[in-house]
């Protein structure tokens, strides 16, 4: 029998902050549906609906955690985000819904970062892709991409994706 791990229990807390923040987004007009098969780098769906609607509107979600603060980069403009392996990269540029990267840490009271991972993925990653020089990669997620309780601003990024 495996043991859980320090990351396994990381990685349930984070699903578990993100969804409780989903959960209470206004009137239920968002869904957050876990995937449970296996892990090939999306772990949940988000869902929009319109006043209990479906609008047929989705993102898949990506989800990265830490267990320590998320501090900025020393010109405050982006945080890094280590461990998007490279077939998670690959897997998102072919994808035509968006595949949003959130990362977190799972201290009390803290922010998330979200930016879709099509948009993240720089010409350099793609030259490691096609070389397959490395399996791991870090991106920068623009710290304006920051909530802390309320979701609109990620509703709107998806929601602007499908106009």
């Amino acid at each position: 029998m495996a043991n859980r791990t320090p990351t396994h229990v990381i990685e349930t807390k984070s699903r578990d902050k993100i969804r409780t923040i989903i959960d209470n987004y206004q009137n239920g007009d968002a869904l957050f549906r876990e995937i449970s098969e296996r892990d090939y780098g999306i772990d949940a769906v988000l869902e929009l609906f319109h006043e209990g609607n479906p609008t047929g509107k989705f993102a898949l979600l990506q989800l990265k955690a830490t267990e320590k603060t998320i501090v900025p980069n020393k010109d405050n403009t982006f945080i890094s985000v280590p461990g998007i392996t490279l077939a998670n990269a690959n897997y998102a540029l072919q994808n035509n819904i968006p595949v949003i990267l959130i990362y977190t840490s799972i201290t009390k009271n803290t922010a998330f970062y979200y930016s879709s991972l099509q948009d993240l993925i720089t010409e350099e990653i793609v030259q490691k892709i096609n070389n397959n020089s490395s399996n791991k990669t870090t991106v920068r997620i623009p710290i304006e991409n920051c909530i802390l309780d309320n979701i609109q601003p990620l509703i709107n990024f998806i929601e602007e994706f499908y106009i």
